[in-house]
């Protein structure tokens, strides 16, 4: 959407907006100073800690300053002390917590930081561009909407085209092919025996025809790629279609419609005769045979290993060597039926009651003769005059061409398969001696090669992406794409992940491509254990895990399927609180919690979500006493409540930024990814910031370097407040 600005005074509203911003910043540093000082009352009644003097400070928000942006990791001896629960939690009452306080790493403080600057850039920017934004914002909300870009599910709705992607288009295409395969068998065979009609060809007959006729009609609507990008302008599938394959759909469906109508009004004379005269103009269907490659490559498509494909391959061949033994069979006979119309002997009557018996008998034999011509078999029923000589010497020919590089062709692929087998027969008997050579346990070898065979067996159905090295030649937006494809199934589970999948999906494609990664390990394998740094999180894509918490019990039930593991390790330092292992061969999908902040940079917007939520996951934490901590977390209320505000009040967080434009802090991305960035109401925002400001901060944390963290939350949620629109630096006309 547009960014809006309409002018009123120039320089007094600025002036009177940092009047204001003067003065709220003003009101916030004296709350935060009283709470500074509540707090340090409640702390000094309850007396110093251990190896902690009077004068030292003992406020965590002051210790991570001191010691980076980074904070330090908790460590794992815990001790608990009572403390208040500020106002804004769901408990009044005294709780048990530890002196452990868990804050936000320090990759989302900085990023929010960068953030903030930049805000205050594109405000010094807003009276310049003012003229400008007024210009762009007289424009129709549908020009902006075209730059904007769609989806091709809303392209389809909006064009009223067809995507060739579709699953309607697939089966249609498919139905064609079953059509297509009917008409090479019984065109032949109809047009040379001439069977008399039954219910059944005369239903088929007027199926294939409809169906022709509507597939015409649709490709109206369908779109096509042009230079590998899909094309679904109404005007220019239209004219695709005009230049290509209008003029042979038009041959073969208009003759047809001739023939049928023709057929249904005529039962006898000269108009009969015209009848039968003209089916050879049926053999014109034939040409959508042409069409018969695309629909077999989607249908290739959709094998996913080395071993069925090669026998797919062999079954083609196995039906062209059919479908031209039967042409080649019905040619044999017209041949016979023409020269012997001019009197000349043929093999059709090298018995005088052939003719006269059933066409089943008649076609088996001339399928019978035209078999020996591909096989060193022998016939009683040879040719007997010059048009049926010349008949089976090309046959001849051709057979001797094309069945031999069949024959090739079935034998490379059976020796293809059987040297797969070879090799990984090989492999394990190599593996084995190797292991015995080094004295490894019987135990461990056999562990080893279960894993392994388990392993090959699943990778001679899945295809791995090292192996496809045409993967390296895609857009950075498609490899995205193909990521979040890839990964979207495992990440819906959860609430954030959820939101982002449905309502910022640029964001998770960014996420799926440069935060996740597929992880297999074996039965009994450590994923982590009790007190290492966690730097990742884990999510269960398939198999069986089980978890050890940190008093030694195991967790019942165990981590299901899609759960996420270790979250915290996202949003705070953290150590792991726990072991996480394999009772059986398991898939994971690793979050890389570094890069998972990177992929969220993108914008402000998804910045300021990530730390809302972020913030309410620590506070969660912080209200339990440390030595519940646990690495599965499984509060129904919080990921309900958190699902909720995620996807509710997504943008009306205090850290949102108006800016439309991601390159204002990274540089400028693609319009399908600023076309996730919607625009929210600012004065919900600004409400929403100041509660948020006071709920989530934390228990002990109340120094100077808060203080300082609350105005920079003020400035980015007051300017939204204040003004109804911004413009970015990157926007200037």
């Amino acid at each position: 959407m547009s960014c809006m600005f309409t002018p009123q005074s120039g320089a007094h509203r600025f002036g009177d907006l940092l009047k204001k911003l003067h003065e709220e910043h003003e009101r916030q540093v004296q709350e935060l100073q009283d709470q500074v000082s509540s707090l340090q009352k409640q702390l000094s009644r309850l007396g110093p800690r251990d190896g902690v003097g009077a004068e030292d400070d003992v406020r965590p928000g002051r210790a991570a300053e001191k010691q980076g942006s980074h904070c330090p990791v908790p460590p794992l001896d815990l001790h608990a002390i009572p403390v208040i629960v500020p106002d804004g939690e769901d408990s009044t009452r005294l709780q048990t917590a530890s002196t452990e306080v868990l804050e936000l790493k320090g990759v989302w403080k900085e990023l929010i930081r960068q953030h903030m600057t930049t805000d205050l850039e594109c405000l010094t920017d807003t009276m310049a561009n003012t003229q400008a934004m007024q210009t762009e914002a007289d424009q129709p909300e549908e020009d902006g909407k075209e730059r904007i870009g769609y989806s091709c599910c809303l392209k389809c709705l909006r064009t009223g085209s067809l995507s060739p992607n579709s699953s309607w288009r697939f089966h249609w295409e498919c139905t064609g092919l079953i059509l297509v395969c009917f008409d090479l068998i019984n065109i032949p065979f109809s047009s040379v025996y001439e069977p008399p009609p039954t219910f059944f060809s005369v239903t088929m007959d007027w199926t294939t025809l409809l169906f022709w006729t509507g597939d015409l009609m649709q490709a109206f609507f369908v779109g096509f790629y042009r230079d590998g990008y899909l094309v679904l302008t109404q005007p220019a599938i239209v004219k695709q279609y005009l230049k290509g394959w209008f003029l042979i759909d038009c041959i073969v469906v208009v003759p047809d419609w001739f023939l049928t109508v023709l057929g249904s009004e005529s039962q006898a004379g000269e108009l009969s005769r015209l009848l039968r005269g003209s089916r050879a103009i049926r053999v014109l269907r034939l040409l959508r045979v042409i069409k018969l490659q695309r629909v077999i490559n989607k249908i290739y498509d959709m094998i996913d290993n080395e071993y069925s494909f090669i026998v797919a391959e062999l079954v083609k061949l196995m039906m062209v060597i059919l479908t031209l033994n039967h042409v080649i069979a019905c040619g044999w006979f017209l041949t016979g039926k023409l020269s012997m119309g001019d009197g000349n002997p043929s093999w059709v009557t090298w018995t005088e009651k052939f003719l006269e018996m059933d066409i089943g008998y008649q076609y088996a034999t001339s399928l019978h003769w035209t078999l020996t011509q591909f096989t060193p078999a022998s016939m009683d029923v040879v040719a007997r005059n010059l048009q049926e000589r010349l008949y089976s010497i090309v046959v001849l020919l051709f057979a001797m061409v094309a069945f031999s590089s069949i024959v090739g062709t079935v034998t490379s692929s059976m020796t293809v398969i059987r040297q797969m087998k070879n090799d990984k027969q090989k492999q394990f008997w190599m593996l084995r001696r190797y292991l015995k050579q080094k004295n490894v346990s019987m135990d461990l070898t056999t562990r080893m090669t279960r894993f392994l065979e388990h392993s090959c067996q699943k990778q001679q159905r899945l295809i791995q992406a090292s192996k496809v090295t045409l993967l390296t030649q895609l857009s950075d937006q498609l490899a995205r794409e193909l990521a979040f494809e890839m990964f979207e199934p495992c990440l819906r589970n959860h609430a954030f992940f959820r939101f982002l999948c449905k309502d910022m999906k640029f964001v998770a494609q960014r996420i799926c491509k440069m935060a996740l990664k597929a992880m297999q390990v074996a039965i009994d394998d450590t994923i982590f254990s009790l007190g290492e740094e966690a730097s990742k999180a884990f999510i269960i894509k398939s198999g069986e895990l089980g978890y050890t918490q940190q008093n030694g019990c195991l967790l019942m039930p165990p981590p299901a399927l899609k759960e996420c593991v270790a979250e915290a390790a996202i949003w705070t330092p953290w150590r792991y609180r726990g072991r996480l292992f394999a009772l059986q061969p398991s898939d994971l999908l690793v979050v890389e919690a570094g890069r998972f902040a990177e992929a969220m940079s993108i914008h402000p917007k998804p910045v300021s979500i990530a730390m809302s939520y972020g913030r309410k996951f620590i506070n969660l934490l912080n209200s339990q006493p440390s030595t519940e901590w646990t690495d599965v977390l499984r509060d129904v209320d919080f990921y309900g409540a958190a699902a909720f505000d995620v996807g509710t009040t997504a943008g009306e967080d205090a850290l949102l930024s108006e800016c439309e434009e991601p390159n204002c802090a990274n540089g400028r991305e693609s319009e399908d990814e600023v076309a996730g960035v919607h625009t929210d109401r600012a004065e919900t925002r600004a409400k929403e910031a100041r509660e948020d400001e006071h709920t989530a901060r934390p228990r002990s944390s109340a120094s100077g370097a808060s203080a300082s963290r609350g105005v920079g939350v003020f400035v980015s949620a007051c300017f939204p407040a204040l003004l109804p629109a911004r413009v970015c630096a990157g926007d200037r006309p």
